[in-house]
């Protein structure tokens, strides 16, 4: 009798043994699974994050591109118009001097018209007294 309870027990903890191997070896199935999952989770967000960064960067090199380029045309332009500047004072210079020259001429018409009234006046009242 006892044997057979010893041997009921045996197979009792058998029995058991193998429901806990059992159980274990689904439990590590599903961790298997869920570390396959979270590893494809992470693969994707790690994809996904190197096409967000590869676009950032090729936005960014764009942009840099861009601003390079307006800044050389805004270069280009400041040239020009230093040189544009550069011609409209030499024609200002020459403008001023042709000015200047046109000035003094009026200014001995102006004289030489004034001496011409004053000997004109002087030549009548000379006339005149005679």
């Amino acid at each position: 009798k006892q044997r057979k309870n010893v041997e009921d027990r045996e197979e009792k903890l058998k029995g058991i043994e193998q429901k806990n191997v059992k159980d274990r070896e689904e439990k590590l199935k599903e961790i298997e699974q869920r570390e396959k999952e979270v590893s494809s989770r992470e693969q994707r967000l790690l994809q996904a994050d190197k096409r967000n960064f590869q676009k950032h960067k090729k936005e960014e090199k764009k942009k840099t591109k861009d601003l390079h380029e307006e800044n050389k045309n805004l270069v280009q332009q400041k040239t020009q118009i230093e040189k544009e500047n550069k011609i409209l004072k030499k024609e200002k210079s020459k403008l001023q001097s042709k000015l200047n020259e046109q000035d003094e001429k009026l200014q001995k018409q102006e004289r030489n018209g004034k001496i011409i009234l004053i000997m004109f006046i002087i030549a009548s009242f000379l006339l005149s007294i005679l």
